[in-house]
């Protein structure tokens, strides 16, 4: 594969960035699904009255009990490197 690199100046790249970005708010709203109401207080309430919520609490109780472990093995052995 091979690439050309052609250098612009900065009125180019500045037309080029503008261009960029205008093509992409045009597609984004042509194909976009436009949503009038906030999705995320409907996603949350959803989510804590499921069944789902207890066991995600636990899995993450559970993953915030290993990093703090992590943590503090990280920290006693920085601490034994330290005193030698």
């Amino acid at each position: 594969m091979f690439y050309i690199y052609i250098e612009l100046t900065p009125d180019q790249q500045k037309a080029n960035k503008e261009s960029l970005i205008q093509r992409y708010k045009t597609t984004t709203i042509a194909y976009a699904e436009r949503i009038d109401e906030p999705l995320f207080p409907k996603a949350y309430n959803a989510l804590v009255h499921s069944s789902l919520f207890d066991t995600l609490l636990k899995i993450e109780r559970g993953y915030a009990q290993v990093v703090a472990d992590l943590i503090a093995e990280r920290d006693f052995e920085i601490s034994s490197l330290r005193t030698r």
